[in-house]
């Protein structure tokens, strides 16, 4: 047997693995931790893209990963969080609507998507009881959006192993996302730590606690900061004269 002996013996898979297994997650979107190890296994052993194989180096969500095609899919599942959490029982569901399309017509379906998660977003950060986490979301996708190639023209979701990589950061963004706080807080050490503080309102409803940005001598309030411990550097959101 080809494929036992691969997993035995550490050899490449047989290449109708990689294309059985995109098919089947078009057919029923499924996305089992057991595809997501056939995906990891098959990208780490027989793919020729580099940044595909090397986002399939780590067994969690790899935030180094520069592959375009896995960051789309970070992307995506993103999108598909921003609806659960700004959408009370949504009429659709992005995973069972546009995965399949997401992986074979990118190009069609992703400027749509990206339109309606900013919408949302919106929607979030004018809520005070959601500000917060509208802004988070806001912050993310910029970064994830700005690590994509410029100009931008979906020719990384072109090859069998990019479709493959885009599958398992999607995968692995939704796996992430049910982790245990404390097992979170671990990831996240290894990697940026970042933290996103806000304006609050107090009982009577007055916007108060605005962060202060300070530059040398001088600083300012703003209506929310981004800040990366590691980098020491930040991001501030509208300056408050």
């Amino acid at each position: 047997n080809t494929m036992l002996s691969a997993v035995t013996n550490g050899g490449q898979y047989p290449d109708m693995v990689g294309r059985l297994l995109l098919e089947r997650i078009c057919f029923d979107h499924g996305l089992s931790s057991e595809r997501m190890a056939l995906l990891r296994g098959y990208l780490c052993l027989n793919s020729k893209d580099e940044k595909a194989r090397e986002a399939a180096s780590t067994p969690w969500l790899n935030d180094n990963a520069d592959c375009p095609a896995y960051i789309l899919g970070r992307i995506f599942y993103m999108m598909l969080n921003i609806q659960r959490k700004a959408v009370n029982n949504p009429k659709s569901n992005y995973e069972t609507i546009y995965l399949s399309s997401m992986i074979n017509r990118p190009q069609a379906i992703f400027p749509q998507l990206l339109g309606d998660a900013k919408s949302l977003i919106r929607g979030l950060k004018t809520d005070t009881s959601t500000r917060g986490l509208g802004y988070r979301y806001e912050w993310d996708m910029a970064e994830l959006l700005n690590r994509l190639p410029y100009p931008f023209d979906f020719s990384c979701m072109a090859s069998l192993d990019q479709k493959l990589a885009f599958c398992l950061g999607y995968m692995m963004a939704r796996h992430y996302s049910f982790l245990p706080k404390a097992v979170k807080e671990e990831l996240d050490s290894k990697q940026e730590k970042r933290d996103w503080p806000v304006a609050l309102d107090d009982s009577l409803g007055v916007e108060t606690g605005k962060p202060v940005f300070k530059d040398g001598d001088t600083s300012y309030d703003t209506e929310a900061i981004r800040y990366n411990f590691k980098s020491k550097k930040g991001y501030i959101n509208n300056v408050v004269c």
